[in-house]
């Protein structure tokens, strides 16, 4: 149990950016389902990153 990860915001944050990226090229074809949908997972994908981000700046 010694091993902890290092940059747990990216590793939630960037799966959330690569499947909101694929929804809203589908969402951009006309399924606006999908489009709405990949602003549900950009927006929290964007927040995790830049959290990890500034936390990743306060320990430097």
């Amino acid at each position: 149990m010694g091993k902890t990860a290092k940059k747990p915001f990216y590793f939630a944050g960037a799966p959330l950016i690569a499947i909101g990226a694929a929804f809203a090229a589908i969402g951009a074809s006309g399924q606006e389902a999908f489009g709405y949908t990949a602003v549900g997972l950009l927006v929290p994908g964007l927040l995790l990153l830049s959290a990890g981000y500034r936390s990743s700046r306060q320990r430097a």
